[in-house]
């Protein structure tokens, strides 16, 4: 049996390297007696697997993954037997079985929504917030500066991974946005080179805080998904 579902990290959790929330939910499943399923080799481990990878520090509200049983168990005990024995900041929602056939998850990425709280240190009226906003929409370049796997630096065009951005409040010196980016297994937006993009052009540093809201999916009954031909 091959079961789906979303993690949700909060607080403290949020700090967890992806590789330490992996090893914390590889116990948690251990803990919860479930009847997983283990590679083969030297070094066997449980048959579990993200959809992406969360940046450390941020907070997600459905971190997709699946897990393979060996054994029938019910989505609804499946959570409840979990949650029992996650760490504080951390829980699961919308188990399902998966479809059958199902690939990879991370196959059938396509975006993820985020809430995005800025801090500039300087202070800018929503209306400077807008107006930068649509130019960044309206650019057909936003050039970042990205560290390669050997280190070296390289010129990204991330405008492409940009589908919406909006400014949904305000609270004192900070701004909340609401950002669609790009994300599939061949990578995606990287809310800090946008924040850092976005603060050039209002002339400011400054500092934020990301919670990841959702990812969607191309053609994956019961998982979300944008819709048919959008941000094509």
């Amino acid at each position: 049996m091959r079961i789906i579902a979303a993690l949700h990290e909060t607080g403290r959790a949020a700090y967890l390297s992806h590789l330490d929330m992996q090893r914390t939910l590889q116990r948690a499943l251990r803990r919860a007696d479930m009847p997983l399923q283990y590679s083969q080799g030297f070094n066997p481990h449980p048959l579990m697997a993200f959809a992406g990878a969360l940046a450390t520090g941020a907070e997600s509200e459905r971190e997709w993954f699946d897990v393979r049983l060996d054994g029938e168990i019910a989505p609804a005990d499946f959570e409840a037997r979990l949650n029992a024995v996650l760490p504080e900041g951390m829980a699961v929602s919308h188990a399902m079985e998966a479809p059958e056939g199902l690939s990879t998850l991370t196959g059938h990425l396509a975006a993820a929504r985020y809430t995005l709280w800025v801090r500039p240190e300087r202070a800018v009226s929503a209306a400077e917030v807008n107006s930068t906003l649509h130019k960044l929409l309206a650019s057909s370049e936003l050039m970042v500066q990205k560290r390669t796997k050997s280190g070296a630096m390289v010129p990204q065009n991330i405008r492409p991974q940009l589908y919406e951005a909006g400014l949904t409040g305000r609270d004192g010196e900070s701004f909340t946005l609401d950002v669609l980016g790009e994300l599939t297994a061949g990578g995606g937006l990287r809310t800090e080179a946008f924040v850092n993009v976005l603060l050039d052009f209002l002339g400011s540093a400054g500092s934020f805080r990301c919670r990841r809201e959702e990812m969607y999916f191309d053609e994956v009954p019961g998982l979300p998904s944008l819709g048919k031909g959008k941000h094509e």
